[in-house]
């Protein structure tokens, strides 16, 4: 993997480090419906206005999935509204080369919490999912994304 992609994606991800994140301000009205979600096989896709707390509401999911004792590690988040993803958003193999690189990096994780927020900024994120979604089992994909954009795809 390019070294620049890396440190944005360690730098996207402190709990590989046990590094403290943000995780917002509580919204359990939304929460426990999300959480029942995590087990399934479905992807999860969460989608709303704009800063209306879709990011949050995916740390807290992360916030939760560490406290159950999910390693750092099974985690990876991306979001696409950094820079440097943004170069590379034309990419319709950047994400699928990601996780294939995490889980050789990672060989023998249980399960692969896959955290996308901003997806819309991706425009292959569609059948990258569906390919995730249909042939790695190991993988769940946890979105989020602006309403509008989304709604256009």
């Amino acid at each position: 993997m390019d070294e620049k992609l890396q440190i944005a994606l360690e730098s996207q991800n402190p709990w590989w480090f046990g590094k403290e994140f943000e995780t917002g301000v509580e919204r359990l009205s939304f929460f426990p419906s999300l959480m029942q979600y995590l087990d399934a096989p479905e992807v999860l896709l969460i989608i709303g206005a704009r800063r209306t707390g879709k990011s949050t509401l995916l740390y807290q999911i992360i916030s939760s999935l560490l406290g159950r004792g999910v390693p750092g590690r099974a985690i990876l988040f991306i979001t696409m509204d950094e820079p440097l993803l943004l170069s590379m958003a034309d990419d319709p193999w950047l994400i699928r080369r990601i996780v294939e690189d995490h889980l050789a990096r990672y060989p023998g994780l249980e399960r692969l919490y896959l955290c996308i927020d901003e997806i819309q900024h991706y425009p292959s994120w569609v059948p990258t999912i569906k390919t995730l979604y249909d042939t790695k089992s190991v993988v769940k994909c946890i979105l989020t994304g602006s309403t509008s954009s989304l709604l256009r795809q």
